[in-house]
């Protein structure tokens, strides 16, 4: 109730505002709701943006009678199939470098551990600082 009050205002100029979910697939059956009715009237100047994993989304708004009215108002970007791999692993690189943890494995091996931590980026980065990649 609070986000759909705030989201009411407006800043000078062309500003807007996003509201990050992270973790989309926790939510109650009672924020649901609240989102279903929200979503309706959301003021051209406001986005959400909902975060999930790939094991969350199967198992998304699962304690409600039926999820498909919030997913219908939603844009799907997957972005565990968008070939990000290379690209998080470049970043992870970067990072590694700076920090002195890079054991200066060329990118494929650090492709290969993207792949191997799912795409997820704080995983990549929670090895390297284990030292996965000296």
């Amino acid at each position: 109730e609070d986000v759909e009050r705030t989201a009411k205002l407006r800043g000078w100029g062309k500003g807007g505002r996003v509201w990050i979910v992270n973790e989309a697939h926790g939510l109650s059956k009672r924020v649901v709701r609240q989102l279903l009715v929200w979503l309706e009237r959301l003021p051209s100047h406001v986005a959400v943006i909902f975060t999930t994993t790939n094991d969350g989304q199967a198992a998304l708004f699962e304690g409600t009678e039926d999820a498909h009215p919030l997913l219908s108002r939603c844009t799907l970007v997957p972005l565990a199939r968008r070939d990000l791999a290379k690209a998080f692993a470049e970043r992870a690189r970067t990072i590694a470098q700076a920090e002195g943890l890079d054991g200066g494995k060329p990118v494929e091996k650090w492709v290969r551990l993207v792949q191997d931590c799912k795409n997820n980026l704080r995983a990549v980065l929670q090895a390297v600082d284990a030292g996965e990649m000296l």
